[in-house]
């Protein structure tokens, strides 16, 4: 469970498609925010997860784990990735708290397209998101409305 909401990118405030520069001028920011006692806030810390109160420890340890492309990989599996106008959209949606609309957006692409690179994060997404549900609520919820 530790695996799923400490995510490292979570924990770096990052997309699992980031840079490794945004990666390293997050984990800046974190040290900065934790050595003057405050916490902070990136745009993927959406309401509908539960308070992370990061720490130089996790830090370190999101680092750690995205040393290998292998780790890297695994990772990215239980985070959300933005590569189009519809992972935006959607994510409007979350920041929003509107869980269900984020869902209907990329269930419309995974139902209704073919799997292709220009819609790849859809399918990842829409299955983090289901998996992080299903978590806080013990209940999976496979129904897409379309």
């Amino acid at each position: 469970m530790k695996a799923v909401w400490e995510n490292p990118y979570r924990v770096l405030g990052v997309y699992s498609n980031s840079s490794e520069r945004d990666k390293q001028k997050n984990r800046s920011m974190i040290n900065a925010y934790l050595g003057a006692g405050k916490s902070i806030q990136f745009s993927v810390d959406f309401p509908f997860l539960h308070m992370l109160d990061r720490t130089n420890e996790m830090i370190d340890n999101a680092i750690d784990c995205l040393q290998t492309n292998h780790d890297k990989l695994i990772n990215s599996l239980f985070w959300f990735s933005s590569m189009n106008h519809i992972d935006v959209s959607a994510f409007d949606y979350l920041h929003d708290g509107n869980t269900e609309k984020a869902c209907e957006i990329w269930g419309k692409i995974t139902f209704k397209q073919d799997i292709s690179g220009n819609y790849l994060s859809a399918y990842n997404n829409l299955s983090t998101l289901k998996l992080y549900l299903a978590l806080d609520s013990q209940v999976l919820n496979v129904g897409v409305k379309s």
